[in-house]
């Protein structure tokens, strides 16, 4: 007999068999061998054998993107969905592109970002009850160990998230996801977007604006933007919008956007009018990008709703007003609808684009030689396609006087980051072919409208006058207060040789307010608006201190789309932006 353990199974002799390996119970029965297979157990959980995210956090992912998890054995199906599979967004705090200090959370691309998850809220995703805030598209391939996970819209940009499989995914025998200890436990890795367009073309509703009301059923056309160009040689390109009730309107002849760069905005024509009193929703568009991408998913303010009405009447011209600022005749409209509008003077023509409230024309010496008045005419046409006009007579502003300066205000920085107002300034170019003086002109604090009714009404020119001195042709002066200091602090300091002329006290009164105020350079005799900033931009965050604004042009009229925060991100007092 071998030494197998031997067992009394009801009265028989028995003997336990044990191959290498493996249990098998045999026992020997009257004339017979019965061997026993043990009950097969799944004692493990599954367990995340790779991702396609690093181990602690990728960055720059495709604001689309697929994730992939790779499992160590199939999953069950049935537990795996969006209240145990969760991506969720950081919280967004303050601005740390300056410095990557957070009082709370991380630096992530220039601003604070918080972990938004709890304790509960991981407790919540391991019982399956966590309620998603990004709706997310989940798939298994066929053998249920890798899963595929996509969100249903793009993400935002430029921002870390958190992607988290929780311990109630379970495997097909009911154990539950585990970690490297073998203890049920979550899997989770983060991630940081890159910025819109990283994954295809993203649409973005530009006419009608995103998630506004009212637009005519006889909407003549319809513009989307993209954040990186897309191709505009294909003639198939479309788009379709459809309503709640399933209307869906087809929009065709793609063309460029007037008055954008090629491929960043498409205008379409709809091919029949739409509902009355409907909500559309963008429901697809088929154009690519110039690396071959379809377009993502669109954001969930790609929609607009259609008044109850069919707009048949022309706009009233006589909204629109149109005076003298600077040497430009400037034309500005009220509509409580979108307009696109058109200004014609003196041969030359300025329009602007529908969602634009201004529209500016800079007129020359030349255009006003001789003439003690200027004719135009503004057009103005909305988003049905019905046109009005009228004509317009201005008499010449005091400005084309030769006897005045021409100089423009071409900088400022109201928000400095050393000592305020001290280190405030306000740049002045000369763009005229002969030196100009300063002597006569003054500046001021105010609106031009303000000043002008103040000195006419017999108040006393307000503001700092300037001194005396030639400004050579294309030269430049930097007007400052008593207290600025070359080189002070972490502000740029004017390029060398550069013309400083101080005030008697500070720019403005009391200095200038960190989110800007307006500024008006004028010629007291005659009395003539010379330059001026209206404070198109709002510089007082703490990102922007340091950062002047400046004009996009030395011809550019005083109208907001004509200034930009400084391209470098800091000043150059003296200097070409």
């Amino acid at each position: 007999m071998d030494d197998a353990p031997r067992v009394q199974v009801r009265g028989f002799a028995a003997r336990m068999v044990l191959p290498p390996g493996r249990w098998r119970g045999c026992i020997a029965m009257v004339g017979s061998l019965a061997c026993l297979e043990p009950p097969s157990v799944d004692v493990e959980g599954p367990h995340v054998v790779s991702s396609s995210l690093s181990r602690t956090r990728t960055v720059e992912v495709e604001v689309w993107p697929t994730i992939e998890v790779r499992f160590s054995e199939a999953l069950d199906a049935a537990t795996v969905r969006p209240e145990t599979v969760a991506l969720v967004s950081w919280e967004l705090g303050a601005a740390c592109d300056r410095t990557p200090l957070c009082e709370r959370g991380r630096c992530e691309r220039g601003t604070c970002s918080e972990d938004p998850l709890t304790r509960a809220d991981l407790a919540r995703i391991a019982d399956g009850k966590f309620e998603p805030t990004i709706p997310l598209e989940l798939g298994l391939d066929p053998d249920a160990s890798v899963l595929r996970v996509r969100p249903a819209r793009t993400l935002r940009p430029f921002t870390r998230h958190a992607l988290i499989v929780g311990a109630g995914v379970r495997d097909r025998h009911g154990g539950p996801l585990v970690g490297d200890d073998g203890l049920a436990s979550a899997w989770r890795r983060d991630l940081v977007t890159g910025k819109r367009g990283s994954s295809g073309p993203d649409p973005q509703l530009v006419l009608p604006e995103p998630a506004s009301t009212g637009s005519p059923p006889n909407l003549q056309e319809l513009r989307v933007a993209f954040p990186l160009p897309v191709r505009i040689d294909d003639p198939e390109m479309s788009m379709s919008f459809v309503s709640a009730l399933g209307h869906e309107v087809r929009f065709e002849r793609a063309r460029p956007c007037p008055g954008w760069a090629p491929g960043f905005c498409l205008a379409f024509t709809p091919t029949q009018d739409l509902m009355p009193a409907s909500t559309y929703h963008l429901g697809h568009i088929d154009v690519h990008d110039v690396w071959g991408r379809g377009s993502v998913p669109p954001p969930a303010t790609a929609w607009f709703r259609t008044s109850e009405t069919f707009d048949r009447d022309a706009p009233d011209a006589t909204l629109v007003d149109v005076r003298w600022r600077e040497r430009c005749v400037v034309a500005s409209q009220r509509f409580s609808e979108p307009v696109a509008l058109v200004v014609e003077v003196a041969g030359r023509r300025a329009s602007a684009d529908t969602g634009n409230t201004v529209a500016a024309v800079r007129l020359s010496d030349r255009d006003v030689a001789g003439r003690s008045s200027v004719g135009g005419r503004i057009i103005v046409t909305d988003a049905a396609g019905n046109l009005a006009t009228r004509e317009f007579e201005l008499p010449t502003d005091p400005a084309f006087d030769p006897e005045v300066s021409r100089v423009v205000l071409n900088e400022v920085l109201a928000n400095p980051l050393g000592a305020e107002p001290g280190q405030e300034f306000v740049e002045l170019v000369n763009v005229d072919d002969e030196p100009a003086s300063l002597g006569g002109l003054r500046v001021v604090d105010r609106e031009w409208s303000d000043v002008a009714q103040a000195v006419q009404g017999g108040e006393s020119p307000p503001g700092d006058a300037l001194p005396d001195i030639d400004v050579p042709p294309n030269g430049i002066v930097i007007l400052v207060g008593a207290s600025f200091v070359v080189g002070a602090g972490d502000d740029a300091p004017p390029v060398a040789g550069a013309t400083i002329v101080r005030l008697a006290s500070s720019l403005g009164d009391s200095g200038l307010k960190n989110d800007g105020e307006p500024l008006s350079v004028f010629a007291v005799d005659p009395l003539a608006l010379v330059s001026s900033y209206a404070n198109a931009l709002d510089t007082g965050s703490t990102t922007h201190a340091g950062r002047s604004v400046v004009r996009a042009s030395l011809d550019a009229c005083d109208v907001r789309t004509s200034w930009r925060s400084h391209p470098s991100g800091s000043a150059t007092p003296g200097g070409v932006p």
